[in-house]
C-alpha cells in the first residue's frame, strides 16, 4: 500500500439502462462523486441485442395497453431509445445542478456491462446494481434517477471492501473510506489468501485507517467464488461492496458474475 493508491478519482461512472440500474446504485454513485469531488458520468447503453431482435422479420411485441400483437420495428425501438435518453439526460442535469456536481452524459450502443467497462479508464469508479433480490421490473428510469439522487433513501450503514495483495489494494481502500466517511458507515475489510499473508494485508489496511482516525473490522473471504462472496455480503449486512477492477477480460467476467448474485451495489475501483 503506497501513496500511489490515493490518486484522485477522475469520474464515478454509472450505466443507465434497466439491467444495470437501481436506486441504491444511483445514490451511492452520486454520494461518491460528491464526496470525492469527481465527475458523475452516465452512459446510456442502447442494447444491441434488442435492436438486432427488432430487425428480424418474425419479431413481434404485445402492446402494454391493448394487449394486441404487432410487428416490432427497429426504427420504433431506436426512436423510443432516443426519447428515453433525452429524458434521462434532463433528469441528470437537474439533479447534478441541485447537488452541485460536475456531470457528463453519453450514449453508446452494445452490450451493457461490456460497453460500460470499456468506456471507463484509470482512476474511474464504476457503480453497478446488484442483481440478487432486485425486482425483474423497473419503474420509469427517469423517475428512478430523480428519486435516487434526492438522497431520500437511507445511506449505507456498512461498507465492505475486498482487499488483495496487489498494488490496487490501497486505491480500493481509499475510495471505500471516502464513502464510509460521507455516510457515517462502518468499514468491513474482506481479506483473502493464506492466513499469514491475509493478516499482513489487514494490518497494513488498519494502520492506514488509524492514521486518519478511522477503524475497520476484518472478515475472512475464503475465495473469489461469486456465490460464496454473496453469502458473505449478506451475512455482513453490507450495503455496498468495493471491488478492484482492471481492463482484463477475465476480471470483466468476474465482475459480471459477482454483480449478478450480490444484493447490494458493486463498486468497481480502477
Amino acid at each position: 500500500m503506497d501513496a500511489k493508491g490515493e490518486r484522485p478519482t477522475r469520474r464515478v461512472v454509472i450505466g443507465l439502462e434497466p439491467a444495470m440500474l437501481d436506486a441504491a446504485a444511483l445514490a451511492a454513485a452520486a454520494r461518491l462523486a460528491q464526496s470525492a469531488g469527481a465527475e458523475l458520468a452516465a452512459l446510456f447503453v442502447e442494447d444491441i441485442n434488442l435492436l438486432r431482435l427488432a430487425s428480424l422479420p418474425f419479431a413481434q411485441e404485445i402492446g402494454a395497453a391493448s394487449a394486441v400483437r404487432r410487428r416490432m420495428a427497429a426504427a420504433d425501438i431506436e426512436r423510443a431509445l432516443k426519447v428515453q435518453a433525452a429524458q434521462l439526460k434532463r433528469a441528470l442535469a437537474d439533479a447534478a445542478q441541485r447537488l452541485e456536481l460536475q456531470w457528463r452524459f453519453e450514449v453508446a450502443r452494445g452490450q451493457g456491462l461490456r460497453v460500460l467497462l470499456e468506456w471507463t479508464g484509470v482512476s474511474d469508479i464504476v457503480v453497478l446494481a446488484g442483481g440478487a433480490g432486485r425486482p425483474s421490473w423497473q419503474p420509469a428510469l427517469e423517475g428512478l434517477l430523480r428519486g435516487a439522487l434526492s438522497f431520500e433513501r437511507a445511506v449505507p450503514g456498512r461498507v465492505a471492501v475486498a482487499l488483495g495483495s496487489g498494488p490496487e489494494a490501497m486505491r480500493v481502500l481509499s475510495v471505500a473510506y471516502v464513502l464510509a466517511q460521507a455516510s457515517d458507515a462502518e468499514l468491513v475489510l474482506l481479506v483473502s489468501g493464506e492466513k499469514a499473508r491475509a493478516g499482513e494485508i489487514a494490518e497494513r489496511a488498519k494502520a492506514w485507517l488509524r492514521e486518519r482516525g478511522a477503524a475497520a473490522r476484518v472478515a475472512p473471504m475464503p475465495d473469489h467464488d461469486p456465490t460464496r462472496i454473496a453469502e458473505l455480503i449478506m451475512h455482513e449486512r453490507a450495503h455496498a461492496l468495493f471491488w478492484p477492477g482492471t481492463d482484463s477480460e477475465s476480471r470483466s467476467v468476474e465482475i459480471a458474475a459477482l454483480a449478478s448474485v450480490i444484493s447490494c451495489p458493486l463498486i468497481v475501483v480502477k
